[in-house]
């Protein structure tokens, strides 16, 4: 059965979100384009003179411009799409019984139902109020439930292009409360960012070695380059069990989640200039969350634990378990 209803703010967000480019946000790269503009003229202004100078402002310059001008061009495309767009302001409702679920390519899954099936991009958020989605990620591999009852809720996004955004698998639910923080969990936090900062401190005293070999430990080397490279990781170091124990004293709350979990989506996030490999939940309210180092499969009942921040906002993860 398919039937059609309103899309919510939430949905109409994501659906905004799915027109910025991955990796960033059209008014960030706009921002950019201003911040490079601005320091290409003034080192235009200032080294009017100097050859070499001029020579670095200008390509600064060009990259700024060229940015702005490609930011703004989007930025109007967006606003035209939304102001009209080929879905309206509704989503459509598919109630029916999944067979199974394969992956196409490398960024469309494929629904099986009795006698039809469907293909669907992906719309996944990051961070555990997702936010930032996307539809083309990569998909790496994807693990659901089978043989069962859902609802799908998508919209067709642009010419042969769904997107899903959320499904419900059966009766699934999600159970959400807010309880004490106790004293058990502020030291697993404190703990788990010490290790964390050992890690990366001991990561720091291997640079130091490496630079000590290759300037001999010279005394009026081998300061300086220390300082530059280990420096600014031992006070990262620093910074992380600083953080965490400010955390654990000042947190009051914390949200529990427990729910089942429906699928399991490998999706290749963009980490700098390379991708990386990121494990995507869908919990019993149809939403995807990216939750790290996690182990569990579909079907699995689990019990999820974020500290409150003081807008009562899920912040740092506390504990994923299955019960």
């Amino acid at each position: 059965m398919q039937t059609t209803t309103l899309l919510t703010e939430q949905e109409l967000k994501i659906l905004n979100d799915l027109k910025q480019p991955e990796g960033a946000t059209l008014q960030g790269v706009l921002t950019f384009g201003i911040i490079m503009f601005v320091m290409g003229a003034l080192t235009s202004l200032f080294a009017f003179m100097d050859i070499f100078a001029m020579a670095l402002a200008g390509p600064i310059l060009l990259i700024g411009i060229i940015t702005i001008i490609v930011a703004i061009r989007k930025k109007r495309r967006n606003k035209d799409f939304f102001n009209n767009p080929p879905y309206g302001n509704l989503k459509q409702v598919l109630t029916d019984h999944l067979l199974r679920v394969e992956l196409v390519g490398n960024q469309v899954l494929r629904y099986h139902f009795q006698g039809y099936q469907m293909d669907f991009y992906i719309a996944g958020g990051q961070g555990y109020h997702p936010s930032f989605f996307r539809h083309k990620r990569p998909i790496e591999d994807v693990n659901t439930l089978t043989n069962i009852p859902v609802r799908i809720s998508y919209v067709a996004f642009q010419p042969q292009e769904n997107v899903l955004l959320d499904i419900v698998y059966g009766q699934s639910t999600l159970t959400e409360a807010v309880v004490p923080l106790d004293q058990e969990d502020r030291d697993k936090m404190v703990k788990e960012n010490f290790q964390l900062a050992g890690w990366l401190f001991l990561f720091g005293i291997g640079i130091a070695l490496l630079i000590g070999c290759f300037t001999s430990f010279k005394s009026d080397i081998f300061p300086l380059t220390l300082a530059f490279s280990a420096g600014p990781i031992a006070l990262i170091s620093l910074w992380i069990i600083i953080d965490a124990r400010w955390l654990a004293r000042n947190a009051d709350t914390k949200i529990i989640i427990r729910t089942t979990v429906s699928e399991i989506l490998g999706i290749r996030v963009r980490s700098g200039k390379t991708t990386v490999r990121n494990s995507f939940l869908r919990l019993g309210d149809g939403s995807l969350m990216h939750i790290p180092n996690q182990s569990c499969h579909p079907g699995a009942k689990i019990e999820i634990q974020f500290v409150a921040n003081k807008a009562g906002k899920r912040s740092r993860l506390i504990d994923l378990k299955t019960y």
